[in-house]
């Protein structure tokens, strides 16, 4: 029995672990070494009738998602695949938790326990991210989903 596929589906992941700690808003709170690294997971998914139809879910082992680490994504990925990824099918979220890196948000008040911003760890998310989409992009093959 041959079945067709409903949708192109593709997933990457990539590192994107930084350099210091969100934390809990204490600046006695401090880290050192490194226990796991944070990673950015990309999903894809296309109808297969109409490939250029398509969304992109990321997934960041981070507090939350950022404007200005999204505006960063957004514009490398619309750099890369003119016309096929923008700000209307890209959602970019965080796993919400405090242990992952800090130091990358426009905000003032997230800054405060990462002693300000950190272009460093702020790189490292939008690089690795911009890596797992690539991935997910190249991964796409047709599948189904489950009802």
């Amino acid at each position: 029995m041959r079945v067709s596929a409903q949708y192109l589906l593709g997933l990457g992941i990539r590192d994107i672990t930084g350099t210091n700690m969100m934390g809990y808003a204490s600046l006695e709170q401090t880290d050192a070494g490194l226990h796991m690294r944070q990673r950015s997971r990309a999903f894809i998914i296309a109808e297969a009738t109409s490939p250029s139809s398509r969304n992109a879910f990321i997934n960041a082992d981070i507090a939350m998602g950022d404007t200005g680490v999204r505006r960063s994504i957004i514009s490398q990925l619309s750099i890369l695949y003119s016309g096929v990824y923008n700000a209307t099918n890209v959602a970019f979220v965080g796993t919400h938790q405090h242990a992952g890196v800090g130091g990358y948000f426009e905000n003032l008040l997230p800054q405060v326990t990462s002693l300000g911003y950190v272009k460093q760890t702020a790189d490292a998310i939008v690089e690795g991210t911009i890596l797992a989409l690539k991935r997910a992009h190249a991964s796409l093959a047709p599948g189904k989903t489950k009802k």
